[in-house]
C-alpha cells in the first residue's frame, strides 16, 4: 500500500502499487467508469432493479414538502435540461404504467446516476 484510501472512486489515484502500467490500468477503469455511469446503460439498469424491487410493506413513508422540492428539481434538470432526458421520461413513464408505487425509488436513482456522472466528470483527467 502505497498511502490511505482516498474513499473516492472518481479521483483517478491508485493507493497501491499495481502489476501492470499504471495509465492503462487507469484508462481502463476510466473506461469502465464512463460506461456504466452513462445514460443509457445506468437508466436500463435502473429500470431492471425497479422491476424486480418489492419493497417491505413496512418501508413507507408520506410525501414531504421536500420530496415535492426534489421531484421539481430533477424534473427540471434531468427532464427539460440535461441531454439524458429521453431517458428519463422513458422511464418515469414505464414507472408510472408498471410501477407507479416506485417513482419516489425512479426518482431517486435517477438522481443518483447523475450526481455518479457529475462526480466522475469533475475528476476526469483531461
Amino acid at each position: 500500500m502505497l498511502r490511505d484510501m482516498t474513499a473516492d472512486n472518481t479521483d483517478s489515484t491508485l493507493n497501491f502499487i499495481p502489476k501492470m502500467q499504471s495509465e492503462l490500468l487507469m484508462q481502463g477503469y476510466r473506461r469502465i467508469v464512463e460506461h456504466i455511469y452513462s445514460p443509457k446503460p445506468y437508466y436500463q439498469r435502473a429500470k431492471k432493479f425497479l422491476l424486480g424491487y418489492r419493497p417491505s410493506k413496512w418501508h413507507t413513508r408520506k410525501f414531504s414538502f421536500r420530496d415535492c422540492l426534489s421531484v421539481c428539481k430533477t424534473t427540471l434538470v434531468l427532464g427539460v435540461i440535461e441531454k439524458e432526458r429521453v431517458y428519463y421520461w422513458r422511464l418515469l413513464a414505464w414507472s408510472l404504467f408498471h410501477r407507479p408505487r416506485l417513482i419516489p425509488h425512479a426518482i431517486t436513482l435517477v438522481a443518483y446516476g447523475f450526481h455518479f456522472r457529475k462526480s466522475f466528470e469533475q475528476h476526469r483527467p483531461t
